[in-house]
């Protein structure tokens, strides 16, 4: 019961970014470049250059969840079979 909530409740907020995102695109239609210091990049919308600097966001904070899981398990194992010295 409670995993079939939380899949329509997954679905339902995807479908509300994806609006969001769409309505967002189509309000910000100016074009500017993204100087960085050392590195312009090409013109491209403002809706462009926000959505795949959150997208970014998401994807290093993803991963950075993952390693950190990865170590918090590794510890875990180590703590519960301490080597014999």
């Amino acid at each position: 019961m409670i995993k079939s909530f939380k899949r329509v409740l997954s679905i339902v907020l995807l479908a509300l970014l994806l609006v969001w995102l769409f309505l967002f695109a189509l309000a910000n239609d100016a074009v500017i470049p993204l100087d960085l210091v050392l590195w312009v990049l090409p013109e491209r919308h403002v809706s462009w250059w926000l959505m795949g600097a959150f997208g970014s966001g998401l994807l290093i904070g993803w991963m950075l969840a993952v390693i950190a899981g990865w170590v918090h398990a590794a510890r875990k194992r180590h703590q519960g079979n301490p080597s014999k010295q």
